[in-house]
């Protein structure tokens, strides 16, 4: 919908079975101490996430007329963290309960923040504009509003994510985590103020350099 292109075809049964299978399983193996049914549910998972991000390179690869948006990008770069830290986790639930503790710290920056927040700031860029009665007129100067700065607000997002998740698995000192917590913070910052200002910032007539070649007009 994001990218206005048609949905391909997809095993999307098949993704599915494999992520709410592999998701119970790794949950019955961790609560149990059944290593090896927790590392059997996390291959499953990881083989559904696997099978999101074919989906998602068939959407990107489909002939469209207009640059994605930057809420395509969030959205992208949130299954990105979605299916590395489904892989990460499939890696690490071989050897139990002690490994997957060892690794909880990297999950709790890799799903909530890297995948949920992060789809969810994406989201909302798109719907609330989409979503507010206007002309059409209007509503493209609206969407064209959230397009300020966008290469960069999704840049800094990430790199600051990547950061956290580095300093969450011991690789880099407490300052580079630190500065990717402010730089992600930052940058969800900046996507929230646009989320709700977008009405003021289109009546004011802002809007990125790029915006045309993404919404047009």
């Amino acid at each position: 919908t994001m990218l206005r292109v048609r949905i391909p075809a997809w095993p999307g049964r098949a993704s599915t079975a494999l992520l709410g299978c592999g998701v119970a399983a790794v949950a019955v193996g961790l609560a149990a101490g059944a290593a090896p049914l927790a590392a059997a549910g996390g291959a499953a998972y990881a083989a559904g996430a696997l099978g999101v991000a074919v989906l998602v390179v068939r959407v990107l690869r489909a002939h469209r007329r207009w640059r994605p948006p930057i809420s395509a990008a969030h959205v992208v770069a949130g299954v990105a963290w979605f299916v590395a830290g489904a892989v990460a986790l499939a890696a690490v639930l071989p050897g139990g309960d002690a490994t997957f503790q060892r690794f909880l710290p990297v999950f709790l920056v890799v799903f909530p923040a890297g995948f949920v927040v992060q789809t969810l700031l994406g989201a909302w860029l798109y719907l609330l504009p989409m979503a507010r009665p206007a002309h059409p007129n209007e509503r493209r100067a609206m969407l064209k509003a959230t397009e300020v700065g966008a290469a960069l607000q999704v840049a800094v997002g990430n790199v600051g994510l990547a950061l956290m998740a580095l300093r969450a698995a011991g690789l880099v000192p407490f300052a580079a985590g630190a500065l990717g917590a402010a730089l992600a913070l930052a940058a969800g910052a900046a996507a929230l103020a646009k989320a709700w200002a977008y009405p003021l910032l289109a009546r004011l007539g802002v809007a990125a350099d790029r915006s045309g070649d993404v919404w047009g007009g």
